[in-house]
């Protein structure tokens, strides 16, 4: 497991690898349903949520994810779709028994 800050930055264990591989596909194949990838970015987030990441964290953490699985498909112009729709999903998610 990653440790680092409550900022999100390098933080994470097996949802976090397997959230970067998630993202590493979505960002190669030309067609992907996007109900993997939610359910790697809630797992995610509660992973970092349960050690103690900030929601904020959590975003920062999403957006360095998304930002090196980019790089790997520079082709792909997915990048700010998917940051968009994954931002959405983890704030959701993080807040979800609070609401």
């Amino acid at each position: 497991m990653q440790h680092s800050g409550r900022d999100g930055s390098a933080v994470g264990g097996e949802a976090r690898r397997r959230l970067a591989t998630t993202l590493v596909t979505v960002f190669s194949e030309a067609v992907y349903d996007y109900s993997s990838l939610q359910e790697d970015v809630c797992a995610f987030v509660q992973e970092l949520k349960s050690e103690g990441v900030s929601a904020q964290g959590v975003i920062v953490a999403a957006r360095s994810l998304v930002k090196e699985a980019a790089s790997t498909n520079p082709a792909s112009d997915r990048a700010e779709s998917v940051l968009s729709k994954m931002l959405g999903w983890c704030l959701d998610d993080y807040y979800r028994d609070i609401a």
